[in-house]
């Protein structure tokens, strides 16, 4: 069990309501740790009374390639000026693996270009199926790429030695200071190279990480 909420700014929610199981689409706004989680909610015919203190909501989200979800019960919910609905805390959070791959935590210098357009920034961990892409939000602005674009980009490992790749994107958004990428290498050529991705997950057990 996980006990830290983190997703990006923005992203899409599944909202449930159990024990029916019916669902709808809505999106993270906020957070408070050990309090609560504001989520922005459509605002439909009986949401509000769907809603009411007590009530108790599950919530499933996708995060770093892992299906993620709890369950909580809700705290205050406002249909004015935007439909939003404050939770409690989670106590825990349930983590399901959907990548066949594990992922490598790593820091490399990356770059991504979408056409005339480029951004340097750190690939923060690396699977056989993609990679999660870092962006200081203080030194540049955010990636003009949304979910569904392809791009490509550039390895720079530490040998000075440039490894290229055309990915697609399928996840974007903040957090924190940083603008991120969830990219899904394309093409069907064996990337990274496995010499390169084995020198990683080396690295990776020696550091324990």
């Amino acid at each position: 069990m996980i006990t830290r909420l983190k997703t990006e700014l923005y992203s899409k929610m599944i909202l449930e309501f159990p024990p029916v199981r019916e669902r709808m689409s809505c999106r993270f706004i906020g957070v408070m740790p050990d309090e609560f989680v504001a989520v922005r909610v459509p605002l439909v015919p009986g949401i509000k009374e769907r809603l009411q203190e007590g009530a108790i909501v599950d919530f499933r989200y996708l995060h770093e390639g892992n299906l993620m979800g709890f369950r909580t019960e809700v705290l205050y919910y406002q249909a004015t000026p935007y439909s939003i609905v404050f939770v409690r805390y989670p106590d825990a959070i349930e983590k399901h693996e959907l990548r066949k791959e594990k992922r490598v935590r790593c820091r490399l210098r990356t770059t991504v270009t979408k056409k005339e357009l480029s951004w340097k920034g750190v690939t923060v961990d690396i699977s056989g199926s993609g990679c999660h892409f870092l962006v200081d939000a203080s030194a540049q602005e955010a990636p003009a790429v949304r979910v569904g674009d392809f791009v490509s980009g550039i390895f720079h490992t530490i040998c000075a030695m440039e490894l290229s790749f055309k990915a697609k994107v399928v996840s974007a958004g903040q957090e924190d200071s940083r603008f991120s990428l969830g990219l899904v290498f394309e093409g069907n050529e064996e990337f990274p190279p496995g010499e390169f991705f084995d020198s990683l997950k080396e690295t990776a057990e020696l550091l324990g990480d």
